[in-house]
């Protein structure tokens, strides 16, 4: 049984620019990218035994593999990225726009908290 496909903006490796993504789920677990204007797929493997991948949409190349472990060390490198660079963000927003930035701070800083752990909490399992 297949999800419904979900279209995403996402940066293309080979477009080299944003482009509409089909996102397809399997059982609820990410399973293809496919962008729409080259064709390039990336097939996620499965955390358990599925039907065998079958074949792109619209003629598209055969899907290159990424493992489930390559996804959480990526996840894991962007996410200590995105802590350690925020110091550097919040200056520059603070830079270009002082007012909206005091406005924002009392909430950001309540709400930072429970959306970080949602996030952390959202990620899939070790496999």
């Amino acid at each position: 049984m297949t999800d419904a496909p979900v279209a995403v903006e996402l940066f293309c490796l080979e477009c080299r620019r944003e482009t509409v993504h089909r996102v397809l789920y399997r059982a609820g677990e990410l399973y293809r990218i496919e962008c729409s204007v080259c064709g390039r797929r990336v097939d996620i493997e499965p955390a358990y035994d599925v039907e065998p991948s079958e074949p792109a949409a619209g003629g598209g190349r055969p899907g290159e593999r990424v493992s489930r472990e390559d996804l959480q060390r990526h996840y894991a490198d962007a996410f200590l990225h995105r802590v350690l660079s925020k110091p550097r963000r919040m200056t520059e927003e603070m830079r270009c726009d002082l007012t909206a930035f005091l406005l924002s701070l009392p909430l950001r800083v309540l709400t930072k908290p429970h959306r970080l752990l949602e996030e952390v909490l959202r990620r899939p399992p070790e496999a």
